[in-house]
Parts: C-alpha cells; structure tokens; sequence
C-alpha cells in the first residue's frame, strides 16, 4: 500500500543542468511512480534567453528538449508560451514545487527572489545552488 500524490515542478533556468534534469525525470518517469507513487508533471519553464512556458497540463519535456539542442527559443505559436517573468509564473502556475537552477553569478541580494515568492505561496523549493 503506497500514498499516491502528484508532484508539479517548475524548472528555472533551463540549461546544461535544467537539461540534465529534465533527462532525469524522463529517464526515471516509470521508476518514480512504482517506487515512490510520484508522477511528476512539468508545469512551467522559465529561461532568461528563451522565454518561458507554462501550462496546466505536463509540458513535453521529449519536445523541449530537442528544440533546445537544435539551439530553438521559445515562440509565441507555441500554446505554453508566456510572456511572464519567473515571478508571475510562481503566481500564476499550478505547481506545488519549484526547482531553481540559476548559477552562482546570477545571485544578486534582493527580497523579491523567486524561492523566497515561491516559499510565501506554500511551494517545496529545490535550489540547486
């Protein structure tokens, strides 16, 4: 008997290691839910250069992934694109946990940082820091 609950995280910043992430939760998609009861469902993407997405149902990750190695940004046409800043997304996503990915270089002190918006709303935060 296992407890069966759904996890929806936000992947921040993805690149070499928001990739190797994504990879992960692909490779490890059928492992998670027979061991754990997880299925992990990627609701929103947030990137500097290439735009963010965001959507009430899982993104394919399968998708992503190839456009970002074919070196594709993020385009209007896509049905999960939005023009939203990593903090509205935290607002405005579904996600009960947020996987923050920047690099050390990116930190600036600030009050508004995104896991500090993420933890105020009640989200799991993973800082890859």
């Amino acid at each position: 008997m296992g407890i069966e609950f759904e996890t929806s995280p936000s992947i921040d910043w993805l690149r070499h290691v928001g990739q190797a992430f994504a990879r992960l939760l692909i490779s490890k998609k059928k492992w998670l839910k027979e061991n754990y009861g997880l299925e992990v469902e990627v609701l929103a993407i947030s990137t500097r250069t290439r735009g963010s997405l965001m959507s009430k149902k899982a993104i394919d990750l399968h998708h992503i992934l190839g456009m970002l190695e074919r070196g594709e940004i993020f385009k209007d046409s896509m049905t999960e694109y939005v023009r939203l800043s990593p903090l509205e997304i935290i607002e405005a996503c579904d996600a009960n946990l947020m996987v923050e990915l920047t690099t050390l270089t990116s930190i600036r002190p600030t009050r508004h940082r995104p896991y500090q918006e993420a933890l105020g709303r009640g989200l799991h935060v993973v800082n890859g820091k």
